[in-house]
């Protein structure tokens, strides 16, 4: 099995209560049905508090592709830089395949936090 290293970790942006997807495609060496996907957002770097998790099981998952869906109630309490980090593993290994700064960008004026 090849070691997938990350070469630059991402910024993935989004608006506060926002929903949308995030789409990530695999390398032609992974298989994403050879593998368990968990795609995970941590309130910081050291990975301190779960904010929200996503499984293969929330996910549209393509021959190539998966699609993690982003849902209102994933966001709409927090604001500012978090840690997001895409995970695949099966019973033999588990490979970080993708990480960084999540960023939920703050609406001013609004009834969220």
């Amino acid at each position: 099995m090849a070691t997938f290293l990350i070469k630059k970790e991402k910024t993935i942006t989004r608006q506060q209560g926002d929903t949308s997807d995030v789409t990530f495609v695999f390398p032609d060496v992974i298989n994403p049905e050879d593998f368990s996907i968990k795609f995970s957002v941590w309130s910081n770097v050291s990975q301190g508090t779960l904010l929200f998790e996503k499984t293969q099981d929330d996910m549209e998952i393509g021959e190539q592709t998966v699609a993690i869906p982003i849902d209102r109630e994933d966001t709409v309490t927090v604001n500012g830089d978090r840690y997001w980090e895409l995970v695949i593993y099966n019973e033999h290994v588990t490979h970080t395949i993708g990480k960084g700064t999540f960023k939920i960008e703050k609406i001013y004026g609004s009834n969220y936090n």
